[in-house]
């Protein structure tokens, strides 16, 4: 029985700390090549998304955009510990593709189309094995399992 116990502590802690996906440093990108936006989550009425640099850098605070992402969108891929009050930045790779217009805020949003994603370092998770959790990868319980 403590056998058994201990056999699935083990896998748990593996499952824990098993790195999936690297976070990179933002200034290890190329600013040729592939087309990205460094974008980070917020909370408003409009979109949760908004850009706040690009290849070139980053934007002044008065040019971050609020925009859309369509294709490969992390916040249908992770789970909410990497995303609720966790101040993440995140590489999407693709390109502006459109613009959404919202009536009721009388706005209009760029419309993202991601081909893919990674994140910055470091990783911020919102529960309370964050301390323990390394901040330079994501592990497996980082995405969801599940569909909402």
């Amino acid at each position: 029985m403590v056998a058994l116990f201990c056999i699935i502590i083990a896998l748990i802690l593996i499952i824990l700390f098993l790195p999936v996906k690297t976070a990179i440093n933002i200034k290890t990108i190329s600013n040729g090549g592939t087309q990205y936006y460094i974008c980070q989550q917020v909370s408003t009425t409009g979109p949760n998304w908004c850009i706040v640099g690009d290849r070139i850098g980053f934007y002044d605070e008065k040019e971050t955009k609020l925009a859309i992402i369509e294709g490969v969108n992390p916040a249908a891929i992770l789970n909410k510990s990497v995303q609720i009050d966790s101040p993440n930045t995140y590489i999407i790779y693709g390109e502006i593709t459109s613009e959404y217009y919202d009536k009721t805020l009388n706005e209009t949003f760029p419309v993202i189309t991601s081909k893919g994603f990674d994140m910055a370092y470091p990783i911020i998770r919102g529960y309370s094995f964050r301390v323990f959790v390394p901040k330079d990868y994501l592990t497996l319980l980082d995405y969801k399992w599940f569909s909402n």
